[in-house]
């Protein structure tokens, strides 16, 4: 049982270092990443979606935007 609570210390370390990584980004602004200090509060956040619903932002990308999902630009896409 100890290995599944540091299973999810180690969870919830990513998750804050993902956060704060991200929180400058057009989706990080937009999902108020900044507030985000718990699962609960990314849960709120950051709905389940699919391709669908990120189109906006990898159009944003796709126009030569930077920060928009993750730190600078990717270097390739796949669907």
């Amino acid at each position: 049982k100890k290995w599944i609570a540091r299973s999810a210390e180690i969870q919830a370390e990513w998750r804050e270092k993902l956060i704060s990584q991200a929180q400058n980004t057009t989706f990080g602004k937009d999902h108020h990443f900044k507030d985000i200090h718990n699962y609960e509060d990314f849960k709120q956040a950051i709905p389940v979606r699919d391709y669908e619903d990120l189109k906006p932002y990898i159009n944003q990308i796709l126009a030569g935007k930077e920060n928009v999902l993750w730190n600078g630009k990717p270097l390739y896409f796949a669907k």
